[in-house]
């Protein structure tokens, strides 16, 4: 099951909407990422659990960083994005 995430303007008080974290390394992450790496202001990071397929997909660019992080580890998922304050764009998917 796919399930995209969507937050209420209400709780991005304070979170840096300019630095934004992709989750995965899916079909649909390289025009997404290519797309918010063209706009100047944002600073993109991808994270997958494959760094190798991350760093693919930032190509080098100066403001694109790769990560390698399992997302199914619920504690380190928690600790990266919390201690990053980062706006997640993506699809995650869920085990039902």
């Amino acid at each position: 099951m796919t399930a995209a995430i969507s937050v209420p303007p209400i709780y991005l008080k304070g979170v840096d909407m300019k630095r934004i974290l992709v989750l995965g390394a899916g079909l649909v992450a390289r025009p997404l990422i290519r797309y918010l790496l063209e706009e100047p202001e944002f600073h993109v990071t991808v994270a997958t659990r494959t760094l190798s397929k991350a760093e693919k997909l930032i190509d080098r660019h100066p403001r694109g960083t790769a990560e390698s992080l399992n997302v199914e580890n619920r504690g380190a998922l928690k600790t990266f994005i919390s201690s990053r304050g980062y706006m997640i764009k993506g699809p995650l998917k869920f085990q039902t």
